[in-house]
């Protein structure tokens, strides 16, 4: 059966009359106006032919009112059945215009009464082909307006979670501004006053002081400055990070030894705290920026010294795990529950323990070594420590060059 969606062929003209001429004559004319014209005797041949397979849908019919094997009304609700939007134009010879009357209630888009003229005809024809223009222009705009719709609808939301992606990161860019100007104000505020004091003092009363308090100042003021350089350098590592402009020059090289050289200067940076570490594997090999790697295990190794009270173990671990390398550095301070965890590596998060307040920093170490290790395709986390105890340990996987 055909459907209302089908398009009719609007040069296809059905003629249904049991007079040979009014048939022929129909025939003659429209196909000289261009029509294709296929005539019938009989309803029934009509209705058979149009349940073919192969059945091209007429864009109008031209049925007689009064036919030997059933009435036009009959065959009209048989076409619009087959082909609903086929038009179906009622010819008449009956004087009592009832029956005309009810076939256009019924469905019919028109009657004629015979005799009629050939310019009836066409006129009818003219009118019922621009009204099914008409519909079928409506039809594609309304296709072209659902379509439009659609795709509106789909920009509509497609902006709208872009926009509140980007309030959401404007909104934590604030946050992070406002943590940023709170804790560097307060954490250059503070050497920046030790500085200036302590060299006014000097400056003031530099022969009048005995030599010990004079390297004791000089020591402070070195000591302040580079806890300066160090917040301004972790200021831009942190910058270039989230902007992603940090760009690594990567070299295979073997990491046994470059993690056992780190150590082995922050032994002597810090000789209050014991550092456990044993090299071997020495032949294993990581792809890595040698300074931007060093950066990041020394803010790792940093946190731990911080946390570490003086003549408690810092411990390092290192295996291969499959494809992976694992840096595991245990630290002996009050440890980090669970759910703070995965906090401890977000920009200027510090826990509000006792140690963090008594002890000078940002909060970005961290952050830093994570942007930097996922650059290499690393990862790092914190577990629960392998030799027990208080404390935290942090885990750094790096893939293996084989």
């Amino acid at each position: 059966m055909l459907t209302m969606a089908m398009i009719l062929n609007k040069n296809q003209i059905f003629v249904l009359d049991d007079e040979d001429g009014v048939r022929k004559s129909l025939e003659t004319v429209l196909a000289s106006e261009g029509y294709n014209v296929k005539s019938f005797p009989a309803g029934k041949e009509l209705i058979n032919y149009m349940g073919q397979m192969s059945f091209t849908a007429p864009a109008v019919a031209l049925v007689d009112l009064r036919l030997p094997d059933m009435n036009g009304v009959q065959v009209m609700q048989k076409i619009k059945e087959l082909s609903p939007e086929t038009e179906v134009v009622m010819l008449t010879g009956n004087p009592n215009m009832d029956s005309a009357i009810e076939s256009v209630n019924l469905g019919a888009y028109a009657y004629i009464l015979k005799p009629y003229s050939m310019d009836d005809i066409k006129n009818v024809l003219s009118r019922v082909l621009e009204k099914q223009r008409l519909i079928r222009e409506n039809r594609e705009l309304t296709q072209q307006l659902k379509e439009w719709n659609e795709k509106l609808e789909e920009e509509v939301y497609r902006r709208t979670v872009a926009l509140q992606e980007s309030y959401t990161k404007l909104q934590s860019l604030y946050e992070m501004r406002t943590q940023f100007i709170t804790i560097m104000s307060h954490e250059l505020r503070t050497p920046t006053t030790a500085v200036m004091g302590f060299a006014d003092t000097l400056r003031d009363k530099w022969k009048t002081l005995p030599d010990d308090k004079i390297k004791q100042y000089l020591s402070v003021i070195s000591e302040e400055s580079n806890r300066m350089v160090l917040l301004m350098s972790e200021i831009f590592e942190i910058a270039k990070l989230q902007e992603g402009k940090l760009k690594l020059n990567l070299d295979d090289a073997p990491i046994v030894p470059f993690v056992g050289k780190i150590i082995h200067d922050f032994r002597l940076r810090y000789p209050g705290r014991s550092f456990g570490f044993t090299e071997k594997d020495e032949s294993v090999n990581v792809s890595m920026d040698v300074l931007f790697l060093k950066s990041a295990l020394s803010h790792v190794l940093a946190n731990a010294v911080k946390y570490t009270p003086l003549g408690e173990n810092i411990i390092v671990f290192t295996e291969k795990q499959d494809k992976n390398f694992v840096i595991q550095i245990e630290d002996s301070g009050p440890g980090l529950s669970r759910d703070l965890r995965d906090r401890a590596f977000e920009p200027f998060y510090r826990s509000m323990d006792d140690i963090n307040r008594k002890t000078p920093g940002a909060g970005l170490g961290l952050t830093i070594a994570r942007g930097i290790l996922e650059g290499m395709q690393g990862s790092i986390r914190i577990e629960d420590k392998k030799s027990g105890g208080s404390g935290c340990a942090v885990v750094i996987t790096l893939p293996i060059k084989t």
